[in-house]
């Protein structure tokens, strides 16, 4: 997910505020996962290379960075 495209979180239904909420903390749930996998070496049960492993740890973040910049966006529109 990319913030590229202009979203006018104003014109989303009422329920979209509550999405970002659970999606962040989702996002926010599986980077700690990945950050235990990272610590514990269980990340070679799942990922066949360190770099595969890496690429997704990568992609976690990313998607924690996004949804942490949509609530930023959100509570600037709601303020």
């Amino acid at each position: 997910m990319g913030l590229d495209h202009a979203i006018r979180l104003d014109s989303m239904s009422d329920d979209w505020p509550m999405t970002v909420v659970n999606w962040r903390a989702l996002s926010l749930k599986r980077l700690e996962h990945f950050g235990e996998l990272n610590r514990s070496g269980r990340w070679r049960r799942y990922f066949a290379t360190e770099d595969a492993f890496e690429e997704a740890f990568r992609k976690a973040s990313a998607d924690a960075d996004t949804w942490k910049q949509l609530a930023d966006r959100l509570a600037k529109q709601t303020t």
